[in-house]
């Protein structure tokens, strides 16, 4: 265990193998393990070596696609204004 760190989901420990991910190495994290990190697909990390291994911290948010973004678009909640709402201003003729 590495010094200043603590395990707080004793049961979310999976063990892995590292792969040959293109010219590199990678890992699969569970979903099991995602959730008791708190991570999702695009989360940024910062990994670092350490005596024992690797370290993985969160460094921020995932940031949200326009796909997400639309969706949460709600006219109502929004004010009504959306370009799909067609020509306003000097772009009316």
């Amino acid at each position: 265990m590495v010094t200043g760190f603590q395990k707080t989901h004793e049961s979310a420990g999976v063990p892995q193998t590292i792969k040959d991910w293109g010219n590199g190495l990678g890992m699969r994290i569970t979903a099991k393990l995602a959730r008791a990190a708190h991570i999702q697909s695009g989360t940024p990390v910062m990994v670092e070596v350490v005596d024992c291994g690797l370290l993985v911290r969160v460094v921020g948010k995932p940031k949200r696609t326009l796909e997400d973004r639309l969706a949460a678009y709600d006219p109502k909640r929004h004010g009504g204004q959306f370009v799909g709402d067609g020509l306003v201003g000097v772009e009316r003729f």
